[in-house]
């Protein structure tokens, strides 16, 4: 942690930033009281709550039950906390896709599927496998991945073994295609909210432990429903969980 304050102290060459902006779990206050004098303010984006913060605003953009109590006590009383969905870091076209998403009914034509870049689980697989048993045959699906998602060749040849099924690769608007969907499949991250501007209800396949906290307080809220996590899931889960939505 050192090593790596003194490495940003050496890389700012005598520039006093206005900002630092600091976003990595293994960095808090030591890290941050190191760098005080070499910037004018310290910015913190966090949302595991676990360590002492010494930073002049701390952003936490996910949605929890305790969400107000979370940073009692590890934080400065001066330090400004923006907490909560309202502070999401989304990009502007979310705002323009918000003002013309279709008023959705409870008719599923259009399912979304997106767990992220890479994908390291193949999720997006398994998820077109399930659906391709369920013979959807009236269901379109939009399937997004990342230039760099190592299944990327499977993906599409899964795709191809069914009609209605488009793979869009590193696309730079999601946003539209996301609008134009009537459920998602997905997983925790910056996705949920991007998904929920949208009022774009998922269906969850969990994969990191700093996310399960919050997808469980916003499925027992209504928000999102979680089907399992990636060490469990498997086809037929995924298969139920879509025939219940669609029933």
């Amino acid at each position: 942690e050192m090593r790596d304050a003194q490495d940003t102290i050496n890389a700012l060459n005598n520039d006093k930033p206005d900002w630092m902006i600091v976003d990595h779990y293994a960095l808090g206050e030591t890290w941050e009281n190191y760098l005080r004098p070499y910037v004018s303010n310290i910015m913190v984006i966090d949302d595991l709550a676990n360590r002492q913060h010494d930073c002049d605003i701390l952003l936490d953009h996910n949605w929890f039950e305790n969400l107000e109590s979370r940073y009692e006590g590890i934080l400065q009383r001066s330090c400004i906390k923006l907490l909560g969905p309202q502070y999401a870091l989304l990009r502007p076209e979310f705002t323009i896709a918000k003002k013309t998403i279709k008023i959705r009914n409870d008719k599923i034509k259009r399912i979304f599927i997106f767990f992220g870049g890479s994908d390291r689980y193949n999720m997006t697989s398994i998820t077109l496998m399930a659906i391709n048993k369920l013979e959807l045959s009236n269901i379109e699906v939009d399937v997004v991945i990342g230039d760099n998602n190592p299944y990327k060749n499977k993906i599409q040849n899964i795709a191809e073994s069914r009609s209605l099924t488009n793979v869009h690769i590193q696309v730079d608007d999601i946003a539209s295609i996301m609008a134009n969907a009537d459920i998602a499949i997905g997983s925790g991250g910056v996705n949920t909210w991007e998904r929920i501007c949208l009022e774009l209800f998922t269906l969850i396949i969990s994969f990191s432990d700093n996310h399960k906290v919050m997808l469980k307080d916003l499925d027992k809220n209504g928000f999102v429903e979680i089907i399992g996590s990636m060490d469990d899931i498997d086809e037929n889960i995924i298969m139920s969980a879509i025939s219940n939505v669609i029933n």
